[in-house]
């Protein structure tokens, strides 16, 4: 995981934001099809009104891409 998404997780103050506040879902690669079950990484973005979880396998080229826009190749 990237420093920058390390450092943006951490809470600002001492209580913690209800979960209501913050919705996830979960997304799946539409070219490598992995799962939470057969994915090796994942993606997290937290544009928008969700976290969005995208699940990759490790040697997917989307993954590859995410990390370079992420500044992690």
């Amino acid at each position: 995981m990237s420093a920058l998404l390390e450092q943006t997780m951490e809470p600002m103050s001492q209580s913690r934001p209800s979960a209501d506040l913050f919705p996830s879902k979960v997304l799946f690669c539409g070219f490598c099809r992995a799962t939470a079950a057969t994915g090796g990484a994942r993606t997290l973005s937290a544009e928008g009104e969700f976290l969005s979880v995208i699940w990759h396998a490790l040697a997917c080229p989307h993954h590859e891409a995410d990390l370079i826009l992420a500044g992690d190749d």
